[in-house]
C-alpha cells in the first residue's frame, strides 16, 4: 500500500519540522510545553471546502495547517479556545491538520479519517454477515479495508454507505476476543473500532433468516421440529380449538425440547387459547407457527410468555393477541435470542418488556395497541439492551411511546413504520404524555430509514407538551448530573471536596460508575470529556489521561450522558409536532443526517445551565436534512439553543462543535409563530442562549456559552429571518447561505437584558 505509507510519512515528516525548536524557546522547559496547542474537539466528517471548527487550549493566535498544502486561512476565533478555519476545496485524500501557535504544535488530527463506532452484533461466527456502524466508513474515489482478528473481511461495497459497512466475517477466525479496525482508504490510517466483538463457533448458516453474525447458533435447534399437536412426548397436546386451556401443553413442550437439548416447536395453523400463561421459555428452543396470520396464541390471563436469563432462544411466525389481559410478553436478560414476523395485539395492557438482553434482533414484527396502556405504557420497552437489532418492524399506538431504547448501546435501528394514532389527543381530562421513540442513554446506535406518521389526525392540539418522534432527554425527571468546582486534579484524577456523584440510575445499566463522564466547562481545560472509572472520597478517576490538567478554575458537570456516537440518517417524519428535539441531554457526537420532515416539527438541540444541572452538547453535525411546513399547523426549524434557568449567569460552555451543513428549510408563508411551550417558537435557523432568570442583572460568564457553532450551505424559504442569535454566543460561522423569499440573513435578536449581541460573527 504505498499511497497509505507516503500519505502517513508525508504527515509524520510535517509534524517534525513544524515541531522544530524555535531560537527563543527551550523545547524541554515546562513552560513550552504546557502552552502548545492542544485540540480537544474537532469536525470528524469533513469534505473539500467545509469549514470546520477545533476546540481546545492555547490556540490564540495559531495558524493552521493542512499537510501537503500548507496554511489556511483561519476565519474567526475565540480567545485561545476555539477557532474555526476552511479547507481548499482542491484538497484530497487524508485532511490532516495541525495547530502551530509561538510555542510549538498541536498533535495531527484527521478530519475524514474512518470512525467505526459499533456493529450489529458482539458476537460473530466466521463467514457470517456483519455491519458496522460510524463515520467515514465509505467514501468516494476509495476502497475501505476492514480487519477482524488479524484477518481481512469481504466488503460489499455496493451495499455499504459511508455511515454503514456490510461485510462478511473471514473464515478460520479463532474463537475469542477480536480487535475490529477499518481504513476508509484514503491515507488517514486506521481506525479501531469502540465495541469490543468476539468470534464464536459457527458457520454462515442462518435457520431462522436473521442476517446476523450469531445465527448459525440456531443450526442445531432448527434441525429438531417437534408438533405440539401430534408429538407423543408432548402430553398434554395442544388443541386449536378455542376453548381448550393450552398453557400446560405448550409448556410440556418447551420442557421436553429443553430436555432433549434443544429444539423447535412447530406449531400449526390454528387458534390457540392461552388461558393461564406465564409459559417460561428455557434456553436453546424456539417457539415457531405456520406465520403471523395462521397461528395465534389468544391469551387472557398473566402475561403469556417469559424468557429470563435464557440462551439461543425465539419466537417466530405466529400472532400473539389479547383483549382482556393486562399484561405482555416478557423478555429480560437473554442472550441470542428473537422475535421474528410476529404479530403482537393488545388493547389495555402494559408494554412488551424487553430489557438487559445481549445479542436481541426484532425483525418484521407487527405491535398493535388498540386501547391506552396501563398508566399510560406504550407498546414496547426496549432499555438497557446491548447488540440490539429492531428491523423492519411497524408499531401503530394510541398512548405512551412506540418504544424506548433508554439505555441501550450498539443498537441498529431501520427500516420501522412507526405510527401515532391520534384519535386519542384531545381526550377529555388531559392526554397522555406521548413521544415517537425515546433515546436516553443511548450510546452507539444507527437509526436509519425509520418512517414515523399520525393516523387520524393531524395533531393539533397546542396544549400537549409532547410529540417528539425522536426524542432524548437525559432521563426527564430521573437526572443524573452534577455541577462543581475542581479542588485539585492529578493527570488521571479530579476532586471536588463538594461533591457527590449523582448516582440516579436511569440508563437501565448496571455498573453506573463506569457510565458517568465528566467535561470541563469553564476554567482550565475547556472542552475536554472523559469518562468516569472510579468514584471515592469526592475524587473522580477518568479513563484517560487529561491532555491539560485541571486546576481550582476548572468548572465541570458530570452526567451520563443522554445520547453518545448515535447516527439518525435517512429518516421520514410527517406531522409530528415535534421532530428530532435533543432536550437538556448531555450528548457528545451525533449525527442528523438526510431526514426529512413534513408538516410538522423539525429539529432542536438544547443545552442547560441551572443551579444543579448542566447539560453541554459536543461534536453534532446536522446535515442534508429538510424540513417543510406548509399548513400553518406547525413551524420550521434548525435550532440550537442554550438555557440559562433560575440563574442570572450560566456556568460555562452550553455547546462546541455544532455543525449545521447543507440543510433546506421551508417556512410556512408568511412564518407561523409556533405554541410548543419552548425555545423553538419561530420558523427559521437559531442559534442563541436565553436567560429565564431571577430578578437581578445578566452576569456573562468566565466562558462563553455557544462557541464555534457553523452553518454552511442551508437554504431557506419564506423566512422573515434566516438566522437568529444574539448573547453569549461567539464566534459563529453564517456562508453560502441561499434564501429563497427570504429577506434578513442574520438576526441579532436574542438580546438579554443588560447583555451584548453575539461576538465574532463570520458572514460570507
Amino acid at each position: 500500500m504505498p499511497f497509505l505509507s507516503g500519505i502517513r510519512f508525508l504527515v509524520l515528516l510535517f509534524f517534525i519540522i513544524a515541531n522544530l525548536p524555535l531560537p527563543a524557546i527551550a523545547q524541554t522547559s515546562k513552560k513550552a510545553v504546557t502552552r502548545a496547542p492542544v485540540i480537544f474537539n474537532y469536525q470528524q466528517s469533513a469534505k473539500p471546502g467545509d469549514l470546520f471548527y477545533l476546540q481546545g487550549s492555547n490556540l490564540s493566535g495559531a495558524q493552521v495547517t493542512l499537510v501537503g498544502h500548507g496554511a489556511i486561512p483561519v476565519l474567526n476565533s475565540y480567545r485561545a479556545s476555539a477557532l474555526t478555519a476552511q479547507l481548499p476545496k482542491n484538497a484530497t485524500g487524508a485532511l490532516a491538520v495541525y495547530v502551530r501557535n509561538s510555542s510549538a504544535s498541536s498533535p495531527v488530527i484527521y478530519l475524514n479519517q474512518a470512525h467505526p463506532y459499533h456493529m450489529d452484533a458482539s458476537l460473530i461466527a466466521p463467514g457470517a454477515p456483519f455491519r458496522i456502524f460510524g463515520k467515514n466508513l465509505l467514501l468516494a474515489g476509495y476502497t475501505p479495508i476492514v480487519n477482524i482478528g488479524g484477518q481481512t473481511a469481504i466488503i460489499n461495497a455496493a451495499k455499504s454507505t459511508e455511515t454503514i459497512l456490510l461485510g462478511t466475517v473471514p473464515a478460520g477466525l479463532p474463537e475469542g476476543a477480536a480487535t475490529v479496525t477499518v481504513d476508509n482508504g484514503n491515507g488517514s490510517g486506521a481506525s479501531k473500532m469502540v465495541q469490543p466483538v468476539a468470534v464464536i463457533a459457527g458457520s454462515g448458516a442462518d435457520p431462522f433468516s436473521l442476517d446476523v453474525g450469531w445465527a448459525s447458533g440456531f443450526t442445531a435447534i432448527a434441525s429438531v421440529v417437534i408438533d405440539p399437536t401430534t408429538d407423543t412426548h408432548v402430553n398434554p397436546r395442544m388443541v386449536a380449538d378455542g376453548v381448550t386451556d393450552n398453557t400446560d401443553a405448550l409448556q410440556a413442550a418447551i420442557d421436553y425440547a429443553s430436555a432433549i437439548g434443544g429444539g423447535t416447536i412447530d406449531i400449526p395453523v390454528g387458534a390457540y387459547l392461552i388461558e393461564k400463561g406465564s409459559l417460561q421459555l428455557k434456553s436453546n428452543v424456539v417457539i415457531k407457527g405456520a406465520g403471523k396470520s395462521a397461528t395465534t396464541l389468544n391469551y387472557t390471563g398473566a402475561r403469556p410468555i417469559y424468557s429470563l436469563h435464557n440462551d439461543r432462544v425465539g419466537l417466530a411466525n405466529l400472532t400473539l393477541s389479547t383483549a382482556t389481559s393486562p399484561n405482555a410478553l416478557y423478555w429480560n436478560g437473554n442472550s441470542r435470542s428473537f422475535l421474528k414476523n410476529l404479530a403482537i395485539s393488545f388493547k389495555t395492557s402494559t408494554h412488551v418488556f424487553t430489557e438487559a438482553n445481549v445479542n436481541l434482533a426484532i425483525e418484521d414484527c407487527n405491535f398493535s395497541q388498540s386501547g391506552p396502556g396501563v398508566n399510560g405504557q406504550g407498546v414496547q420497552w426496549l432499555a438497557g439492551n446491548s447488540g440490539l437489532i429492531v428491523t423492519g418492524n411497524t408499531y401503530q399506538f394510541l398512548t405512551g411511546l412506540a418504544f424506548s431504547v433508554d439505555g441501550s448501546q450498539d443498537a441498529y435501528i431501520a427500516n420501522n413504520t412507526i405510527i401515532w394514532d391520534g384519535s386519542m389527543q384531545n381526550k377529555a381530562g388531559g392526554s397522555i404524555v406521548t413521544h415517537g421513540v425515546t433515546t436516553n442513554f443511548l450510546k452507539r446506535a444507527t437509526i436509519d430509514s425509520n418512517t414515523f406518521k399520525v393516523v387520524n389526525g393531524p395533531i393539533v392540539n397546542h396544549n400537549r407538551n409532547d410529540g417528539e418522534a425522536l426524542l432524548s432527554e437525559g432521563g426527564g425527571a430521573g437526572r443524573t448530573e452534577t455541577v462543581g468546582t475542581a479542588t485539585s486534579a492529578t493527570s488521571t484524577t479530579l476532586t471536588d471536596a463538594k461533591n457527590n456523584l449523582n448516582r440516579s440510575d436511569s440508563s437501565g445499566i448496571t455498573g453506573l460508575s463506569a457510565i458517568h463522564s465528566i467535561i470541563i466547562i469553564s476554567g482550565t481545560g475547556t472542552g475536554q470529556k472523559r469518562d468516569i472509572i472510579g468514584y471515592s472520597g469526592h475524587t473522580m478517576t477518568v479513563d484517560r489521561p487529561w491532555d491539560v490538567v485541571p486546576d481550582t478554575s476548572s468548572r465541570y458537570m458530570t452526567a451520563v450522558m443522554s445520547i453518545e456516537n448515535v447516527i439518525i440518517s435517512n429518516n421520514r417524519f410527517s406531522q409530528w409536532p415535534r421532530g428530532t428535539w435533543v432536550y437538556f441531554a448531555a450528548t457528545d457526537g451525533l449525527d442528523i443526517i438526510n431526514n426529512t420532515y413534513t408538516e410538522g416539527g423539525g429539529i432542536l438541540l438544547r443545552a442547560e445551565s441551572s443551579a444543579a444541572v448542566h447539560d453541554t452538547l459536543l461534536n453534532i453535525n446536522v446535515a442534508g436534512n429538510r424540513v417543510i411546513n406548509t399548513t400553518h399547523t406547525w413551524g420550521s426549524y434548525f435550532m440550537l439553543a442554550y438555557v440559562a434557568d433560575t440563574q442570572n449567569s450560566p456556568d460555562g460552555l452550553g455547546a462546541a462543535g455544532v455543525v449545521f451543513k447543507n440543510n433546506d428549510l421551508q417556512a410556512n408563508n408568511p412564518n407561523y409563530a409556533p405554541d410548543l411551550k419552548d425555545v423553538a417558537n419561530f420558523e427559521g435557523y437559531g442559534n442563541f442562549f436565553l436567560a429565564w432568570m431571577p430578578p437581578g442583572p445578566y452576569a456573562q460568564p468566565a466562558m462563553g456559552g455557544i462557541i464555534g457553532t457553523i452553518f454552511q450551505g442551508n437554504t431557506c424559504t419564506n423566512c422573515s429571518a434566516v438566522f437568529r442569535t444574539g448573547t453569549n454566543v461567539f464566534a459563529g460561522a453564517y456562508v453560502d447561505t441561499l434564501l429563497k423569499n427570504s429577506s434578513k440573513l442574520v438576526v441579532d435578536s436574542y438580546l438579554v437584558p443588560g447583555a451584548g449581541a453575539s461576538q465574532g460573527a463570520y458572514t460570507h
